[in-house]
């Protein structure tokens, strides 16, 4: 009876639990994973990119950082430094806006479905976008694995510390990793009953490294309402070693 209660704790604790040494990024698409960094991990993703988006044109760098601080909780933080210009003379550079939040995994199986909550907050009065208020944000992460490929989907609601109305999001991500190169397709809405719709399909390649370190290049447009609505995209992804793991 002993060596049954034994086996099944290790079955259950595999089951909830078995990926989290497996390292995925939330680079380089819009969809969150459903993995946490790993236990005392922390990585830094940066990324690099033009964009002509909605009449703007922006060049940009985006920095986060990854904590796991528990096994069951990442701490994150993320800085975006760009320059926006555009026809009516705007002209802006620097920090666009700081965001810290968490995420907590719910169930982790990616043979049948691991669940994440992703919440998040841009922080007040920093960057040139940054309102008086917090402006949260709430995604749902789902995560199945077929093979090869990996399928994500995102569901949330945003505030943009402005409006009183929120915004939903939603966003559906497929990665095809034949190799150590890997390749992506992905769509992302965000959607409101008081403004336009915003809808980008992008794709691009991830190429693993290491088990710790993983560039990536994409590009995308919007299929909806212009097609002059655009952008490129390339970064790293790494996973700082742990020595004493």
């Amino acid at each position: 009876m002993r060596k049954l209660i034994t086996i099944l704790l290790v079955l259950f604790s595999t089951v909830i639990f078995a990926q989290d040494d497996i390292y995925i990024p939330d680079r380089p698409g819009f969809t969150y994973n459903t993995h946490l960094v790993g236990l005392h991990q922390m990585d830094v993703e940066f990324g690099f990119g033009y964009s002509y988006l909605l009449g703007d044109r922006r060049f940009y760098n985006t920095t986060a950082i990854r904590y796991g601080a528990f096994k069951f909780l990442e701490f994150r933080y993320q800085m975006d430094f760009g320059n926006v210009t555009n026809d009516s003379n705007l002209n802006l550079s620097g920090i666009e806006r700081a965001t810290i939040g968490v995420k907590l995994p719910i169930y982790t199986n990616d043979k049948i479905l691991s669940v994440a909550i992703v919440g998040s907050t841009y922080l007040p009065t920093l960057g040139y976008w940054a309102t008086t208020e917090f402006a949260p944000s709430l995604t749902l992460a789902l995560q199945k694995s077929f093979g090869k490929c990996l399928l994500l989907g995102n569901s949330g609601i945003m505030w943009d510390g402005i409006d009183p109305r929120g915004k939903g999001t939603a966003s559906l991500a497929l990665y095809y990793f034949p190799t150590k190169f890997g390749f992506f397709i992905e769509t992302f809405c965000m959607y409101s009953n008081y403004s336009t719709s915003l809808n980008l399909f992008d794709f691009g390649m991830v190429y693993c490294v290491t088990d710790d370190l993983m560039l990536d290049l994409s590009a995308g447009m919007n299929y909806v309402d212009t097609w002059d609505d655009a952008f490129i995209n390339c970064g790293l992804a790494w996973r700082i070693p742990n020595k004493n793991k």
